[in-house]
């Protein structure tokens, strides 16, 4: 296999048809075995391809090539990162069949020969086109369309301008927080973990519920400013700081140093198992320019005035994105998404009702056996025990006794089962929080309404037998062996 590099000076050139040189690497095995420069012999729309092609190039690696270009003659409208080697994802495209397939990109952090390290990755990959930049792991979905495919690459079409547009723009609307997000390396001395960038802006917390725990959020001030300002979660805190107090002390992302001037709280785990705790709040404008490189933001979170606003905000926002966007005149599909959180809210409360539905049943199944087993040990217990009750009537116990006796020795049972299954839950709730990344509260109000319900369920079941006892001949009884 051949792979075609376009060079200046030796690196990496961001310009595509105008740089001086290729730099022709032939790859076996996944190992480079002969490395050849060609110059650039000037082109005409599509001429480049062609010639590279009869050189025998199957890979072309541009930086700022606009779109991807394979010797084949396909075109992808998607941009390329000028920083090849830094890239933090590698999108591979099959152009026959229009297949996608994402791979981080493990040479991002090296110190040095980020760019060649990358091409002998791509090499062992053997794609017939790639695709650099911000497109993450999700890059491509492939829709039917009239009979042929269509290709749909990550979002790139919202701006901070956009944004800003939202929130003057949309009457509905009460705060916006663009964002834009990265997984990096980051260091602090000599300690470095990996975690989530995000660039927002300082409405992201109260649109998104999350707190402050020491000092200070950054501001818009310093946001517009472009300051090199951090806020950490309290997994980056441990993780680099340990017992260190991280406030004031500088960070490093990448190559870019930041202050840090605050923690947030804890948020722990989402649903899908993600630590919400494990990044790191900057200014969005920072992020942009010095961290991520782009001048799109992936996404914009809404608060809106009240929650019966939230059909005609949805409306607002995507009736003025499609005319920034420039999509009513030519009659375009949207080229955004809109999530709104009143049908995420009202999925969720549809599971959490089926889910208390079927832990109540179970519940309640889990409550009947239990009975039944307390019922039938009082029976035996009533029928084992005959020749002592009469005893006790014959020496002046009256019935009465003799139904709250057994009333006590049923509730007993119900309380020992369910100081049993408390025991049970506690050491589960200790044995999740130990071994995983989920938290498991145990309230207070949780243990009394267990005792609470095993005491009825002990009482209920055990009616009968006490009643059968009591109405006992005593007579009988002691004629019983």
């Amino acid at each position: 296999m051949k792979i075609a590099v376009s060079t200046e000076g030796g690196a990496v050139s961001a310009h595509f048809g105008r740089c001086p040189s290729y730099t022709v690497f032939e790859v076996t095995d996944g190992k480079i075995v002969k490395k050849e420069e060609i110059a650039n012999p000037g082109h005409q729309p599509g001429f480049l391809p062609r010639f590279l092609a009869e050189k025998g190039v199957e890979i072309i690696i541009a930086g700022g090539m606009g779109p991807c270009v394979t010797a084949r003659g396909q075109d992808l409208d998607a941009d390329v990162d000028p920083r090849f080697g830094r890239a933090a994802y590698f999108v591979f495209v099959d152009p026959e069949t229009w297949a996608f397939e994402a791979f981080e990109n493990p040479f991002a952090e090296a110190a040095h020969g980020a760019g060649i390290q990358a091409a002998q990755f791509i090499a062992e990959k053997r794609p017939a086109a790639l695709l650099t930049g911000q497109v993450g792991p999700n890059a491509g979905q492939v829709q039917r369309t009239a009979g042929r495919r269509e290709i749909r690459g990550a979002a790139t079409t919202l701006t901070l301008q956009d944004a800003e547009a939202i929130l003057l723009e949309c009457p509905s609307v009460r705060a916006a927080a663009p964002v834009q997000s990265r997984k990096m390396q980051v260091k602090f001395g000599n300690l470095n973990t990996n975690t989530t960038i995000l660039g927002t802006t300082p409405d992201y917390p109260s649109i998104r519920g999350v707190r402050v725990k020491r000092v200070l959020f950054f501001t818009e001030e310093e946001n517009r400013a472009g300051r090199r300002v951090a806020v950490l979660g309290q997994t980056v805190v441990r993780n680099l700081f340990e017992d260190h107090d991280p406030i004031g002390e500088t960070i490093r992302v990448g190559r870019v140093a930041f202050e840090v001037i605050g923690i947030m709280s804890p948020k722990g785990v989402d649903l899908n198992t993600v630590d919400q705790d494990d990044q790191i709040f900057v200014p969005v404008r920072t992020a942009l320019r010095r961290v991520f490189n782009v001048s799109h933001i992936a996404a914009v979170h809404i608060e809106v005035k009240d929650r019966e606003r939230m059909a005609s905000a949805e409306a607002e926002v995507r009736a003025l994105l499609r005319e920034r966007h420039r999509l009513v005149k030519l009659d375009k599909a949207d080229d955004f998404t809109i999530q709104n959180q009143s049908d995420l809210l009202e999925a969720e409360r549809e599971t959490s009702e089926t889910f208390t539905l079927l832990t109540g049943s179970i519940a309640a199944v889990s409550l009947l056996v239990g009975g039944i087993g307390i019922l039938a040990v009082m029976l035996m217990s009533v029928r084992e025990r005959t020749n002592e009750i009469g005893l006790r009537m014959a020496v002046g116990a009256s019935r009465k006794d003799i139904l709250v006796q057994f009333l006590f020795e049923a509730a007993a049972l119900g309380l020992g089962g369910g100081a049993a299954g408390i025991a049970v839950g506690i050491a589960a709730a200790v044995l999740i929080n130990a071994a995983t990344h989920w938290t498991a509260a145990i309230s207070l109000s949780s243990i009394v309404i267990a005792f609470s319900f095993s005491l009825a369920v002990g009482l209920f079941f055990g009616v009968a037998p006490a009643r059968k006892a009591s109405r006992l001949n005593p007579i009988e009884a002691l004629r019983s062996e």
